[in-house]
């Protein structure tokens, strides 16, 4: 029955149709269905990803910000944990370590200004009543001389279910220091004050505006008959029930929405008896992100000078060791373990630094690294950076970086060197050289690993050490993003020189449709400078801007300083017709320069069908200082490594001019070109691609791995594929709209590939973890990116069932001492993915000796037990998911005791449970 309206009907109809109308309550705003825009929100507005408990980073990377949790793990769009302590907490922003290089996602390169952002909401579901949540930010970061300046306020009790919590910040101070007293670098939520053993899941966090202020989401909730006081709540799709206010004597009511996030709710107005509802949702907002320009930057000095880049794909990416053995290469990373608490690896010695580093201009360091074993901080989780200028690399010339820590898995970095110092926050040990990476050309570059003193392996991933990103008189932008709610949503583009969009902004593009993921910037009229890139989303409800993490160099085409420069296109010749993949050469000077060639940098493009105003295509960076006796003939000794070339990228049939541009040490700018027009015949695309992992009709839980390998044989250098994307078809042939799920790490090493196909094919294995889909069926397909036709054309698929299962085991505990005549084991299991039941048929349980012998077959246990409390948390139909069996067949020693559901959505054992025992 569809209702607005309730009343109290028996009594109506015998009072009379017009008492029955003065009874009646009307909700007159929001109107029905209406959608209102999202409200400000840190972590949408500042890390452009809200907590919504999607992904991994919603909660701190920092393991002793996880305190009090005998588990934790995301999934289905939560973050449960089951709790083992009294003082149990989940910090939701890092608050980094003071004086350490804190890259990433943290409170000292992202703090919440807490008088824009006060006001915290969250859901949260507890299994135990009557706990008090509290509340902790924190000024200064770890280690800071001066304390954590934390401050504290309680957040209410736990009703034992869902329930969304809303705190102002500023309000009940418990201990400590004032929300606004500084800028926030962490915030952290404590779920309980006694109890422990229950169930805690985190569904959403908010921290929003705060009532009336600028920019709140205020709306004001209007309602018509009835009499008496008002009780106003508001109820979201999964029916949890949040009280914006009771008591209320008038018949408006100015609410600040912001608390919630985007999704649809009910409002219900109860006045004495009789309760009006009405549907209305909050927009979901288009969240746009600029990926180029980036922090990582541009043009890389390996690529560049060394004419290999670090990307790890074998010797000598590495150039030497120290205290490393087993050391290997595969997939992308270098491989080794410690032999003392002083591994290290170098990347630029004596062997290979003919041409130093020029530290002025590559700067920003992007690598990866993953250490194995427990994270102990105290112990050695700490990797740092090593350079000296000097021609002597030892303890008394080297620079160090203080600690940059390695957190459990695969660690993604990116800093800028040129940014560091010695001072007290600064970055820079003050032992050593201690010396700016700017104040001289890089001699030696090292990375050393960890500290661990006992052997650890450890995995270092493609290193990157790049200039600013730069562009002229052409750059192409790239963005980014998504509209949830599947609005048509277009991207305003301006360029600025700060990341302030109050102070100014120049437009560059309007309207872009945000799924066209890029723009060529015809930045020929732009004044030569540095800047940000700023993205403006809209979907005709609101906007959103997002800001380039890195800036970009542009040189609009005019000199900035005096300037006598010459360049030349020795190849191709003009008029000429080349194969695709061709070499552009030839030779820049800039005879303004008091010494050297004058020119540190060519790029060149390609212009289609010349004439036509059709964008440029970038080329690529040319390799510069090649001998020219010719040139140094002509102009003098000092141009006499002037040289430079460059292989084309595949390029599809027809008319070009090749222009090449020479970047001034005069100017600072790109102020010379040349050019050569050719006809390019084309290749012919002979694609190939194959799917390794999952097998095909696999049955999978999240997150795992996708991969296998794609070229275009077609290519005439190189694999002949740059990238593949891997969508996902739910329901294999509904015609359901796909999915997109992510771009596939490629190049990775693949000898049987080379083998068959030849060796410039082996770097052509593509992996991706997949972990964000819904539980179900779907089609996987990877679309290979072909070099030779600049198009998707190579496909391959397979199809996986995806559960959403869960098991926890409540005996015997991790820990104790159980019989050997016999000890209870007994948890509950369920998988959320299954559409009717509890989504589990069968519970078998090993046990696996710590010693290494074979593993015990320890039974089948008896599945189906009533658990009220799981059918509280996870709804009725999985309140018989109880298992429970007797072991008795164990003789002395230590076992992991592991519990294994079989899942009725994928027909397989889709989760498990351990906890380590001693039997005597």
């Amino acid at each position: 029955m569809s209702f607005r309206t309730i009343g109290v009907a028996v009594l109506a109809c015998l009072i009379g149709s017009a008492a029955s109308v003065s009874a009646q309550v009307t909700i007159t705003s929001p109107s029905s269905g209406q959608r209102l825009p999202s409200g400000p929100d840190y972590a949408t507005d500042v890390l452009a990803d809200p907590w919504d408990m999607n992904n991994a980073e919603d909660v701190s990377q920092d393991p002793g910000e996880r305190g009090g949790f005998s588990s934790l793990a995301f999934g289905g769009g939560r973050l449960t944990g089951t709790i083992s302590g009294t003082d149990a907490g989940l910090a939701f922003l890092y608050r980094g370590y003071y004086g350490l290089i804190n890259p990433g996602r943290n409170g000292v390169r992202y703090p919440i200004d807490p008088n824009v952002y006060r006001k915290l909401a969250f859901k949260m579901s507890s299994t135990a009543a009557g706990e008090n949540v509290q509340l902790y930010w924190f000024h200064h970061s770890q280690g800071d001389p001066s304390g954590d300046g934390y401050g504290i306020r309680f957040g209410g009790a736990t009703t034992g279910g869902d329930q969304i919590f809303v705190a102002d910040m500023m309000a009940s101070l418990a201990a400590g220091e004032t929300w606004n007293s500084a800028l926030v670098r962490g915030l952290r939520i404590d779920p309980n004050s006694n109890a422990t053993g229950q169930t805690i899941s985190f569904d959403w966090i908010r921290l929003t505006a705060p009532d009336g202020a600028a920019g709140a989401a205020m709306h004001t909730i209007t309602w018509s008959g009835g009499s008496g006081t008002s009780t106003i709540d508001v109820v979201d799709a999964a029916g949890t029930v949040m009280t914006i206010a009771t008591g209320v004597s008038g018949t408006s009511y100015a609410w600040n929405y912001g608390v919630l996030p985007p999704g649809a709710y009910t409002l219900r107005v109860r006045r004495g008896t009789v309760l009006a509802t009405e549907a209305f949702s909050i927009n979901n907002p288009p969240i746009v992100r600029v990926t180029n320009p980036d922090d990582s930057g541009g043009a890389d000095y390996a690529t560049d000078v060394l004419a290999n880049p670090w990307d790890m794909a074998g010797a000598p990416d590495v150039i030497a060791t120290s205290n490393v053995t087993a050391a290997s290469y595969s997939g992308g990373f270098f491989n080794g373990t410690n032999t003392t608490g002083d591994s290290s690896l170098m990347l630029l010695n004596a062997s290979n630094n003919g041409t130093p580093i020029d530290s002025k201009r590559y700067r920003n360091l992007t690598f990866d690294l993953q250490v194995d074993g427990a994270y102990d901080l105290a112990r050695g989780s700490v990797a740092r950076v090593f350079w000296t200028s000097q021609n002597v690399a030892d303890g008394t010339t080297m620079t160090t970086t203080r600690d940059i820590i390695v957190f459990p898995g695969l660690n993604h970095y990116t800093f800028d060197l040129g940014s560091l110092s010695a001072s007290a926050t600064g970055g820079l040990e003050t032992t050593g050289g201690a010396q700016p990476w700017m104040a001289a050309p890089i001699k030696y570059l090292r990375i050393d690993p960890h500290e661990f003193p006992d052997p650890h392996v450890f995995h270092l991933g493609a290193v990157k050490l790049a200039a600013v990103d730069a562009g002229g008189p052409s750059y192409t932008i790239e963005f980014a993003g998504s509209d949830p709610d599947g609005d048509a949503a277009t991207v305003s583009l301006y360029y600025d020189t700060n990341t302030n969009p109050s102070d100014g902004r120049t437009l560059i593009a309007a309207n872009v449709p945000m799924s066209a993921g890029r723009y060529v910037w015809n930045a020929a009229g732009v004044p030569t400078g540095t800047y940000f890139i700023s993205a403006v989303a809209t979907d005709g409800i609101q906007s959103y801007v997002g800001y380039s993490k890195g800036p970009v160099a542009i040189n609009g085409g005019a000199a900035s300083g005096p300037s006598n420069m010459a360049i030349a296109v020795d190849s191709p010749r003009n008029t000429s017709t080349v194969q695709a993949g061709f070499t552009v050469a030839g030779w820049a000077i800039d005879r303004g320069a008091a010494s050297g060639t004058g020119i540190d940098a060519v790029h060149v493009y390609a212009y289609p069908n010349p004439g036509s105003g059709a964008a440029p295509i970038f080329l690529g960076v040319a390799t510069y200082g090649g001998g020219r006796p010719d040139v140094a003939a002509a102009f003098g000794a000092q141009f006499a490594f002037s040289g430079y070339g460059l292989v084309t990228p595949t390029l599809p049939s027809g008319t070009y001019q090749i222009v090449a541009f020479g970047h001034s040490t005069v100017t600072g700018g790109f102020t010379g070109s040349a050019s050569s027009t050719v006809q390019v015949i084309g290749l012919t695309s002979q694609p190939a691609l194959s799917i390794d992992t999952p097998v095909n009709n696999a049955a999978v839980t999240q997150p795992f791995g996708f991969s296998g390998w794609a070229i275009d044989a077609g290519a005439p250098s190189g694999p002949g594929v740059d990238t593949v994307h891997v969508w996902a078809y739910p329901n294999p042939g509904s015609g359901a709209a796909p999915v997109f799920v992510g771009v596939a790490g490629y190049g990775g090493a693949r000898p049987d590939v080379g083998a068959i196909y030849g060796s410039r094919f082996t770097s052509s294995g593509f992996n991706l973890m997949v972990g964000s889909l819904a539980p179900g069926t779907y089609q996987l397909v990877a679309y290979a990116h072909s070099t030779v036709t600049g198009t998707f054309n190579g496909t391959g698929s397979i199809v996986v069932r995806i559960s959403d299962a869960l098991l926890a085991l409540d005996a015997p505990v991790a820990g104790s001492t159980v019989p050997h005549t016999g000890f209870a084991v007994g948890g509950w299991t369920i998988d959320r993915g299954a559409p009717s039941g509890t989504g589990i048929d069968a519970v078998h349980v090993w046990a696996w000796p710590t010693n290494g012998a074979s593993p015990i077959f320890a039974g089948v246990a008896l599945y189906g037990g009533s658990r009220p409390d799981i059918g509280s948390l996870y709804g009725s139909r999985f309140t018989k998911s109880g298992f429970n069996l007797l072991v008795t067949t164990l003789s002395a020693g230590v076992y992991d005791i592991v519990a294994y559901g079989h899942s009725t959505v994928t027909g397989g054992f889709s989760t498990w449970h351990m906890a380590r025992v001693v039997v005597k």
